[in-house]
This record gives C-alpha cells, sequence and structure tokens, in this order.
C-alpha cells in the first residue's frame, strides 16, 4: 500500500471517529446541560437585575412626577380659593355697610342731589381703597330709577339684558362664581372673557331696592399669577367641558372659551368646589415623559448594557 493510500485512510478513520464523538448521546447531554446552567446562572438572573433596576428606577421617576402633579395641583386650588375668598369678603363687607344701603335706597328729586350725595359717597375709606382686592371694578346695581348710573353705582335697569344678571337673577343662590365671556355689547365693544363674584344684597329691614354687587376679578393678572407660579406641567381648570384658565399660551382674552380635548393625557385631577359649583383641575404629564426618563437615565442604562455584553 502506497503512502497516498495510507493517507487517505487515516483521514476516513478521523472522519468516522469525530463524526461519532459528534452525535454522542452523552456529549449533546451535558451539552444541554451546561446550556441550561447557562441560562439559569447567568443570563435570568442578569435580565431580572437588570429589570428590577430599571422597574425601581422607573417607578421611583413615576412617583416624584405624581408628587409634583398634586402639588401643583393644590398651589393652584389655594390661589383660586384665596382670589375668590377676598372677592367674597369685599362683597360681604359691602353688603354689611349701612351707610351704601342708605345711600342706593334714598330717593333723590333732582340729578345735583344725586352727584352731591355720590361725591360724599367717595369719600368712604372702602372704595377709595377698591375694597382693598386687585379687581378691575367693584359695581353695586340697585333698582332705585333715581340715580345716575356710573362709577361704583349702577341701575339694574341698564344691565338686565346681559346674562351675568339674568344667571344670578335665575339662581337660589346669593353668592355666585361665574367665568363669562361677554360679547354682549358686540360690535360696539370687544368681547372678553371675564371672571366674576355676584352677591346678592337681600333686603334687610329698611330696605326698598333690589341689590346686587357685581365684582369682576381680574382675569389677566390671574393668568399672569398662574404663568408665574413657574410650573412646567401643563394645567387646565374646566368646568362643563370648557377650558376656564390654563398655564398654556392659549389664553386669549377675546376669544370664546375651548374645549378641553386632552383627557388621555391628564396624569392628575383634582375636584374644586367654589361656591357650589364643582370645576375640574387637570394636570397633565409631559407629552414626552417616556423619552424624558430615558435620556436623564441614560448613563445608567448604557452602563447596564456594557455590564450585560462583559459578563457572559
Amino acid at each position: 500500500m502506497n503512502h497516498e493510500a495510507i493517507q487517505n485512510l487515516l483521514n476516513r478513520k478521523s472522519c468516522r471517529q469525530f463524526t461519532e464523538e459528534q452525535i454522542d448521546p452523552e456529549k449533546l447531554e451535558l451539552k444541554k446541560k451546561l446550556q441550561w446552567l447557562y441560562m439559569a446562572c447567568v443570563m435570568i438572573p442578569l435580565v431580572l437585575t437588570d429589570g428590577i433596576i430599571l422597574f425601581n428606577l422607573f417607578s421611583s421617576e413615576q412617583v416624584q412626577l405624581q408628587q409634583e402633579m398634586e402639588d401643583q395641583a393644590e398651589a393652584v386650588r389655594y390661589y383660586l380659593i384665596s382670589t375668590m375668598e377676598q372677592a367674597a369678603f369685599t362683597a360681604d363687607s359691602i353688603a354689611a355697610n349701612g351707610q351704601i344701603r342708605d345711600f342706593l335706597d334714598r330717593k333723590y328729586p333732582t340729578a345735583l342731589s344725586y352727584v352731591t350725595e355720590y361725591q360724599k359717597m367717595m369719600t368712604n375709606h372702602f372704595f377709595a381703597n377698591n375694597g382693598g382686592v386687585n379687581t378691575s371694578t367693584i359695581t353695586v346695581y340697585t333698582d332705585n330709577y333715581t340715580i345716575i348710573s356710573g362709577g361704583e353705582f349702577g341701575k339694574i335697569s341698564d344691565i338686565k339684558g346681559e346674562e351675568w344678571y339674568k344667571t344670578a337673577a335665575k339662581s337660589e343662590k346669593d353668592a355666585l362664581l361665574m367665568f363669562s365671556y361677554d360679547n354682549w355689547r358686540s360690535p360696539v365693544t370687544d368681547a372678553n372673557r371675564r371672571i366674576l363674584y355676584l352677591r346678592k344684597m337681600n333686603s334687610a329691614a329698611g330696605d326698598s331696592c333690589q341689590k346686587v354687587i357685581r365684582i369682576e376679578i381680574n382675569y389677566s393678572k390671574v393668568i399672569r399669577d398662574i404663568d408665574g407660579m413657574n410650573y412646567e406641567l401643563p394645567m387646565y381648570l374646566c368646568r362643563d367641558g370648557k377650558v376656564l384658565l390654563s398655564n398654556m399660551k392659549d389664553n386669549y382674552l377675546t376669544r370664546p372659551f375651548a374645549d378641553f380635548e386632552l383627557h388621555d393625557r391628564v396624569g392628575y385631577q383634582k375636584d374644586i368646589i367654589l361656591y357650589g359649583d364643582t370645576y375640574q383641575l387637570y394636570v397633565l404629564e409631559k407629552e414626552d415623559q417616556l423619552w424624558t426618563q430615558i435620556k436623564k437615565n441614560a448613563p445608567l442604562i448604557l452602563l447596564l448594557l456594557v455590564i450585560n455584553l462583559c459578563l457572559p
């Protein structure tokens, strides 16, 4: 047998031996056991550890975000209640002022006699300080036909057609808070959003005239104050599906109140009851909240990825 034949024989024997070893059932079984052992002792604990770390991380972020939304809602709620209570205190002070009641009930024979008494009334410390509140106007209306409308006083007959008065007249409540879009005189005057606190002056002993107090809270100032809180999360105060106030740049004074259409983004809701009416205060989650959390924790995520690649 020549050298080439011997070499071929040895090669066939080697291949047959390798094939037998390759398909050896015991070795295959051992290989599977080692694979399962690797999965059970290395990969599964690694994945579980990463999952627990990321879950705790994002859960902590969510708890922090929830607390932030609650704090924002509570701050806005406190501000709104404080602002409305200040207007209510002013209205109660007017209603309890006997000098003002006497002035509004008195019948004036001439315009001059009314103007004379009006000038005396304006020396009243209460009106000199605008009731002590930061409001646009404080006006008391009466059905005394002998007064002259202007300044802080007016005739009910002049405002009977306005929606706010119709609402107050129909209501059984003595005090009302209204967010109104006043387009009654449009286009003669520009339509505007208004916040009104209305207080009926219930007839006391000796009163001869019906009276109602109208306090217009400065809508623009309320918006500026809420913006000045510098909260990043979008906030909306709503009632009957309409957006009344917001810290977003869509508080257009001359436009009607828009519908609230962001229910799917609401992260926190708080109901506020103001003078018998329920308002919804919505705080929204950030639109890209998930990506924000990922970017914020990118170093830790990259570290876990490097460990996962190197450890096995």
